[in-house]
């Protein structure tokens, strides 16, 4: 792994775990004060799983190309810090509970679209050398 992108690896599981365990407080946070009950549970579940697939996209990402990676280290940056804040508004502000389920599945699409954006990337520069 070249020296950047072991930087960016660094910095991106940081905040992977920074906004897992503050998303997790903030739905717990929720789920007492609005006194919600048993199905709550799921939505922190639910708010979870970006951060299990970021997990698991970042243990992948060595083996991708340098671009593939940059993208997903970058993406899990982004969608930690703003799951933060977004969450953290929804609690201060006493939002409805519906972006407990419209944050994660926005997640799962910044993830997936990360790795295609990546990997069209490289196969672009591929083309365009073997021309």
């Amino acid at each position: 792994m070249q020296k950047p992108l072991k930087n960016l690896h660094a910095l991106a599981d940081i905040m992977l775990k920074a906004g897992a365990f503050g998303s997790l407080l903030l739905v717990s946070y929720s789920i007492y004060y609005y006194n919600a009950s048993y199905l709550e549970i799921f939505f922190a579940g639910w708010v979870l799983t970006p951060f299990i697939g970021f997990h698991k996209a970042s243990k992948l990402a060595p083996r991708w190309s340098v671009p593939t990676g940059q993208a997903v280290y970058l993406m899990i940056i982004f969608v930690s810090a703003a799951s933060i804040v977004v969450y953290g508004f929804m609690v201060r502000l006493f939002i409805s509970e519906w972006i407990f389920l419209f944050f994660p599945l926005v997640s799962w699409l910044l993830l997936v679209t990360s790795i295609w954006a990546g990997s069209s990337l490289v196969k672009k520069t591929v083309r365009k050398q073997l021309d």
